[in-house]
């Protein structure tokens, strides 16, 4: 089954998060060079503290605690150690361009906790053999967003229809590391349905997707969650495409020929 993401820094949302099947809760404390690159963009730029790892960690015990570090910086180790001491389960690492990069974080957190690299740049792309000599990693999540702004596509999942996000996917498996993708709506919701882009996850073999903002209306408080969507009914909703998509692979590739159908509409 997938590991199901959500990005937080709400201990009360981690905690229903949790209760509805959701795998791993993210914190993010990613802000380093975001703003220049994705600045007037629909995307995410989190504003979350590291005072909420220890928060988040309290109040969940199944889920495992991610969090998102910034790009290798002077101040790398400083972040890293009190990640680390507060509790994280794993380090996401985003925005590196060489494998360089990925070892030396790999150093800093020296087996004491899982490294999970966001691929998201077209340098991390085109080096993803040199990337890959290191094994020992939870998983790699591709991430989309960087990705389309680096190869100025018009939109992110053109990054999975083109062959790329599969491309990566095969390097990555025959290498027996696991890898996620992106982030996922509701099944039936949005200008491209959720269960297109889950059913193109479950093809591929992708093992991680992060539930994105519209899959709980961009909740932020627990009041707004309980009221915008029922978590735990989405995740069933979810967890039940995924097991039949894995038995139908008539329906996987028709659901493929209507995913890049819809993206070619979206483009033009």
């Amino acid at each position: 089954m997938l590991k199901l993401i959500l990005i937080t820094d709400s201990p009360e949302i981690a905690k229903k998060a949790e209760d509805s099947g959701v795998d791993i809760i993210m914190v993010d404390l990613e802000i380093n060079g975001k703003q220049k690159r994705q600045g007037g963009l629909n995307t995410v730029i989190s504003n979350h503290s590291i005072d909420a790892i220890p928060k988040v960690r309290q109040a969940i015990s199944k889920a495992k605690l991610m969090v998102r570090i910034n790009p290798l910086y002077d101040g790398s180790k400083r972040e890293i150690e009190s990640v680390i001491e507060m509790g994280a389960d794993l380090i996401m690492l985003p925005m590196f361009k060489t494998h360089h990069e990925v070892i030396e974080i790999y150093n800093m957190i020296d087996g004491r906790c899982g490294l999970v690299p966001l691929l998201e740049t077209t340098q991390a792309l085109t080096r993803i053999d040199d990337i890959l000599e290191l094994t020992d990693y939870e998983f790699i999540h591709i991430g989309l967003n960087d990705l389309r702004i680096g190869l100025d596509l018009k939109f992110l999942f053109e990054v999975v229809s083109g062959g790329i996000v599969e491309y990566l996917g095969k390097k990555i498996s025959n290498k027996n590391i696991a890898f996620g993708f992106g982030g996922v709506a509701r099944m039936d919701s949005g200008e491209l349905p959720g269960r297109l882009v889950l059913s193109e996850h479950v093809r591929i073999g992708s093992e991680a997707v992060i539930l994105s903002r519209a899959f709980h209306n961009n909740s932020k408080t627990i009041d707004e969650l309980e009221k915008n969507v029922d978590l735990a009914k989405e995740v069933r909703i979810l967890r039940s495409y995924e097991k039949n998509f894995q038995l139908n692979e008539k329906t996987l590739e028709s659901n493929k020929i209507e995913f890049k159908k819809i993206i070619q509409k979206i483009i033009s």
